[in-house]
């Protein structure tokens, strides 16, 4: 008689592990990546260049959740810009997953008004991120460019009073670092 006993359990993969499905960050356990939604071991081959892009981190994404949802304008940031301070800085921002837009929300007052706004984004590692800065309507006033290495810049001079909103995305999960000022002018 053959008698075979089986081990307690269950057959379910957790979440985080190898072959599970990754965090809701776009991360899994330490030694795997995030390939398609689910964790593979960080050394699995990496699929042909032609494949359809995959948002497979190689970071752990900077906790930024205290800002959080800001994907949207309508969910943006305020950074109290103008009604408590005139400049701000942020150290440890995540774009995580990869299609994370994070946005912020900057008002000028009449007191303000015909200033500048000056944003600057910079990150450690990898190819950085994009950032520029919206209109109330979403349309884009001004995109960043390079300012040196690992650092990009947006700044609109003489603007009116009303809502702005920088916004920051990338080709990959980033840790980024931002900063946010009204001066007098762009120079």
């Amino acid at each position: 008689m053959v008698l075979v006993a089986a081990c307690g359990g269950s057959s379910e993969v957790e979440r985080g592990d190898i072959g599970g499905l990754c965090y809701p960050n776009g991360t899994c356990n330490v030694g795997l990546a995030c390939v398609d939604g689910k964790c593979v071991a960080a050394d699995a081959p990496t699929p042909p260049i032609d494949a359809p892009s995959i948002d497979a981190p190689s970071i752990v994404c900077a906790d930024d959740s205290a800002l959080e949802p800001n994907d949207t304008l309508g969910t943006a940031f305020d950074t109290m810009i103008d009604s408590q301070r005139l400049d701000i800085a942020f150290a440890a921002l995540a774009i995580c997953p990869v299609t994370d837009k994070d946005h912020y929300r900057v008002t000028l007052s009449a007191a303000n008004a015909n200033k500048a706004i000056e944003v600057i984004a910079s990150w450690t590692v990898g190819p950085g991120v994009a950032m520029s800065i919206l209109n109330a309507g979403g349309t884009s006033i001004a995109n960043a460019t390079p300012m040196a290495t690992n650092a990009v810049r947006a700044c609109v001079p003489n603007m009116p009073a009303g809502s702005y909103y920088p916004v920051v995305s990338a080709s990959v999960q980033s840790n980024y670092g931002l900063s946010i000022k009204i001066l007098a002018s762009c120079n």
